[in-house]
């Protein structure tokens, strides 16, 4: 029988979900700190317990320490305090909804106030009761319509020879009971302001959870319809699957509304009985106890503030138990006030330590005093204090160091108890120029030929009162050169007579005095840079001839051998004096321009190639090229040269040649000119490099046919041609 999805959804018994994650919600507030000092004597004003308590079934009892008659008798630690380990059970009543207030309280009782010493710890365990995740109102309704479109698409399916068993299972699931199993968390319980009680809010965290673990009953629904996609024959189901997934994302998006909050469908459907058995364990240590009994009241409540009228309700009706502790001898000094030591200034190099301490009267009986000192190696050296409170400690073989830390306590003892003061810091005062510390200096670079050394130190602060102080280079024949340093570290030494060599050391000191000592740096070492340009030839300039009216020189150098990093310049000077220099190309090349310089035919330039680097102090010239601008160019007497022309052959489509261009005028253009049978001309420029090509492609030559060729040259308005060659046309 085909299964029908329509059907209206069972809900079962009652739906349950735990209200939230163990996650304090919005601070606790808390009452007037003078109320509270409640027993069940004084508990007529306290709340009616069944309008409060969220569990039955109650429990109190101690993970720890040895059942006796009325309690627990705990064990002490090593370091003197106990464990509390505390579990809180009980069964929550069934008026207890998803947003119901979810509140545990532990109070403290007036022996254990102030003694809390730690973390204080609430693990909370709580089983879900299961639920049937399509039956909450609102929700239901889009399960119904998805289950209808389920239905459908099974029945076309399933003749088809079709399973979709993961649909069909992940929509049962949204139809049947599902357990959702138990939450988990812990949180740092909260101590009150006048320490009397500690308290955890659960709501919002365990109402967060609810959300999310329902949102995931719908995660297989969501997959398997994801993973849908029909093709071929069994296109003839996409129709339905168009309409089921629309209809399942409007689902999925109301369960994502319900899992991010911004729905109260599932608030609204979980108003009661949302809850199963549930355990809190209260854990931390204390410190300090001095009483040998203690009584702990524990109730969880769904008020979320906490006021004097609950409390007694708390005391009265909470389940309690009764704690034992060790009992306490009294400490004779543990109300004496031990003073802090008065300690004469230390010196560096003394060998004693000399202090007084008031001593507080009266004094226990039997009690004895000590000074102690706490080195800076972590020994300890102790002397008894005399009776007027003054005392003196003996360095021995420690020798106080400028700045040393001591650390001096007095220390009363009686018997087996003992009582230290607050401890008296002080630091051994040093010898400020003796620990002075002269800063090596910084030394910029020194260049072959360099006129001086400079450089700079960071003077170490604060600087001793009347020091001074000095930079100092040591020449490589043992001579020293000096120099004031400037206030802000900064200094300069002329090298007078010495004159720096390529791979010199200097070595540079800095030098402090106060007049009768000295104290002196570390030394930097410099070694004097070899001038990289010391062995280059810089190449003299190649260049074109320059006419009057030429508004570039044009040339070149030979790039050989140039120091990496050199920077090469080619540098013109005019018959006025001026001097114009640029930067030479990659390549080698050079372009100036000179059109603002009207130059006359006769002005004498001269020519220099620079070469500079960073490493060299004056950089490097080449030889100087001398020479007289000439006239202006003309094509007067110029004979131009006649083309040479490739061999031409019927069904060519270019016609190719060459033009040797030998020392032309500057300026000069050529063409060649190309004189087709019917007197019809073409022109083609010559290229850089003497060769031209004309495209024929559209000219019908026969063989036979004579093509007429010459070379023309333009230099301004003047013309000049070469001869005429004649070349006819072969047959292939």
């Amino acid at each position: 029988m085909k299964k029908s999805y329509r059907s209206i959804i069972t809900l079962v018994g009652t739906t349950v979900l735990l209200s939230a994650a163990v996650i304090p919600s919005s601070p606790v507030l808390f009452g007037d700190n003078s109320q509270y000092e409640a027993n069940a004597a004084e508990s007529a004003n306290a709340a009616d317990l069944a309008d409060v308590s969220i569990l039955k079934g109650t429990q109190l009892s101690s993970n720890n320490g040895t059942v006796i008659s009325d309690g627990v008798k705990l064990e002490k630690n090593a370091d003197s305090t106990y464990d509390l380990d505390l579990s809180f059970k009980g069964t929550a009543v069934a008026d207890v909804g998803l947003v119901s207030p979810k509140v545990i309280v532990f109070t403290i009782p007036e022996e254990l106030r102030g003694k809390i010493d730690g973390p204080i710890l609430i693990n909370a365990s709580a089983k879900l009761l299961p639920i049937v995740p399509g039956d909450v109102p609102v929700v239901k309704d889009l399960v119904l319509k998805v289950g209808g479109l389920v239905t459908r698409l099974l029945g076309l399916a399933k003749p088809l020879g079709l399973q979709l068993d993961s649909l069909e299972k992940a929509f049962e699931g949204l139809n049947s009971l599902q357990d959702l199993g138990s939450y988990q968390a812990t949180v740092e319980g909260k101590l009150s302001p006048d320490g009397k009680y500690v308290m955890v809010d659960f709501t919002d965290g365990l109402g967060q959870y609810v959300r999310t673990t329902y949102a995931k009953l719908f995660n297989p629904l969501k997959e398997a319809v994801a993973g849908l996609k029909f093709t071929g024959l069994l296109a003839i189901l996409n129709p339905v699957l168009d309409l089921l997934k629309p209809a399942v994302n409007g689902l999925l998006d109301l369960v994502g509304k319900i899992a991010n909050g911004t729905s109260d469908v599932l608030t609204q459907a979980l108003q009661a009985n949302v809850l199963g058995d549930v355990d809190f364990n209260f854990s931390t240590k204390v410190s300090d106890i001095t009483a040998e009994k203690a009584k702990v009241t524990a109730m969880a409540v769904n008020k979320p503030v906490i006021d004097l009228e609950l409390l007694n309700t708390i005391h009265a009706n909470g389940d309690a138990i009764n704690l034992y502790f060790d009992k306490v001898e009294e400490d004779p000094l543990v109300n004496y006030s031990v003073a802090k030591p008065v300690v004469e200034d230390i010196l560096e190099g003394v060998t004693r330590l000399d202090g007084n301490v008031a001593i507080t009267q009266p004094v226990p009986e039997g009690v004895t005093f000590k000074a102690k000192v706490e080195l800076p190696n972590g020994t300890t050296l102790s002397e008894t204090v005399n009776k007027d409170g003054t005392f003196a400690i003996p360095f021995g073989e420690y020798k106080p160091q400028g700045n040393d830390q001591l650390k001096i306590v007095i220390e009363a003892n009686v018997e087996k108890y003992t009582k230290v003061s607050e401890p008296t810091i002080k630091y051994v005062i040093a010898d400020p120029f003796l620990h002075y510390v002269v800063t090596k200096p910084v030394v910029n670079d020194v260049l072959e030929g360099a006129a001086s050394l400079s450089g700079s130190v960071e003077l170490t602060q604060p600087i001793p009162e009347g020091v001074s102080f000095k930079a100092k280079v040591a020449l490589p024949d043992g001579t020293y050169l000096t120099a004031s340093i400037n206030e802000d570290g900064g200094f300069t030494i002329p090298f007078g007579k010495y004159q720096p060599q390529g791979n010199d050391l200097l070595n540079v000191i800095v030098e402090a005095s106060d007049g009768t000592r000295t104290n002196v740096s570390e030394p930097e070492v410099k070694q004097v840079i070899v001038d990289p340009l010391k062995n280059y030839q810089v190449p003299k300039p190649q260049f074109k001839t320059v006419n009057e009216g030429s508004k570039v020189i044009t040339g070149s150098i030979a790039l050989t051998n140039v120091p990496v990093g050199t920077k090469l310049f080619m540098q013109v000077q005019f018959s006025d004096g001026s001097v114009r220099k640029v930067a030479i190309e990659n390549d080698g090349t050079f372009s100036i321009p000179i059109a603002d310089k009207n130059l006359k035919e006769g002005n004498p330039l001269r020519l220099v190639t620079i070469a500079e680097h960073a490493q060299s102090l004056r950089g490097k010239e080449s030889d100087s090229v001398v020479f007289a601008v000439g006239k202006i160019p003309s094509l007067e007497g110029y004979v131009v040269p006649a083309p040479v022309v490739a061999p031409i052959f019927v069904g060519d489509i270019i016609i190719k040649g060459s033009v040797k261009i030998t020392n032309p005028p500057e300026g000069t253009q050529f063409k060649v000119r190309v004189r087709f049978p019917g007197n019809v001309y073409e022109e083609v420029p010559v290229n850089a490099d003497g060769t031209f090509s004309l495209d024929i492609s559209g000219r019908q030559l026969v063989a036979g046919t004579s093509i007429t060729f010459n070379t023309a040259a333009t230099l301004g308005t003047e013309t000049a041609a070469s001869g005429r060659i004649i070349v006819s046309v072969g047959a292939k």
